[in-house]
C-alpha cells in the first residue's frame, strides 16, 4: 500500500496525530479564549499563597510549586543550622537550589 515500513508508518501516524491535536487545541483556544485564562490560573498567585520560609515545615514547603521533599528538607536544615532567613534571596545558599528554580518558586515565599 505505502512504500514505508511498518515502523515508519507508525511514526508518521503518530506525527500526524500530534499535528492534528495541536491544531485542534489551537482552534479551541481561539474559539473559547476564556479557557486560556483558566489554564493561566494554574501557575499564578491566585492558587498558591505565600509561605513564610522562617516558619514553614517540610510539608508546607512541598506545597509550593517546584519544591520537592529533598529541597524542603534542605531548606529546613539550613534554617536550623544558620538561623532565620533575613531575606528570601538567602534561600540561594541552600544546597540544591539553583537560580533557575529559585526564580520559579520565589514568588511564593515571604519572610
Amino acid at each position: 500500500m505505502f512504500p514505508f515500513t511498518k515502523q515508519e508508518q507508525t511514526i508518521l501516524f503518530c506525527l500526524a496525530l500530534v499535528i492534528l491535536s495541536g491544531s485542534l487545541l489551537n482552534l479551541i483556544n481561539k474559539k473559547y479564549p476564556a479557557l486560556n485564562n483558566i489554564i493561566n490560573v494554574i501557575d499564578s498567585d491566585i492558587i498558591y499563597s505565600k509561605v513564610d520560609i522562617n516558619r514553614a515545615n517540610v510539608s508546607d514547603l512541598t506545597q509550593i510549586p517546584y519544591i520537592g521533599t529533598y529541597t524542603a528538607r534542605n531548606i529546613v536544615e539550613y534554617r536550623q543550622q544558620n538561623g532565620l532567613f533575613k531575606s528570601v534571596d538567602q534561600i540561594l545558599m541552600v544546597k540544591g537550589i539553583r537560580a533557575k528554580n529559585f526564580k520559579r518558586f520565589s514568588k511564593h515565599l515571604k519572610l
